[in-house]
């Protein structure tokens, strides 16, 4: 798919459709384009939506079904940054915890 010429008020109620959200609780996310990298940008300020998004697979606009690669990044008011050698196997709480306590430990 070509970002540049998708339509984003289509792809935006497609994307609702395919996380069965309403008109009502996706109104205040904003979708961007980036056409450097051939991606859009979903932002919303309620976890939930961001969460379901993030597990779309696939969208259909029309009939053209197109896969999806989404994911929740961190939000502004925190640290961002590539940890390496993580064991695959940590659950997202589990890795929290383990930064958190080695944040106490070093206060």
């Amino acid at each position: 798919m070509d970002v540049k010429k998708t339509d984003l008020l289509i792809f935006k109620r497609s994307l609702a459709k395919v996380a069965s959200l309403t008109a009502e609780q996706v109104f205040d996310d904003t979708l961007c384009m980036n056409p450097f990298q051939d991606i859009f940008i979903v932002a919303t300020p309620f976890e939930v939506n961001a969460r379901i998004y993030s597990r779309a697979q696939e969208i259909s606009m029309g009939k053209t079904v197109i896969g999806l690669a989404a994911y929740v990044a961190a939000s502004d008011d925190t640290c961002k940054g590539v940890i390496r050698g993580i064991n695959v196997n940590l659950s997202d709480a589990e890795l929290t915890e383990m930064i958190e306590e080695s944040r106490r430990h070093q206060e």
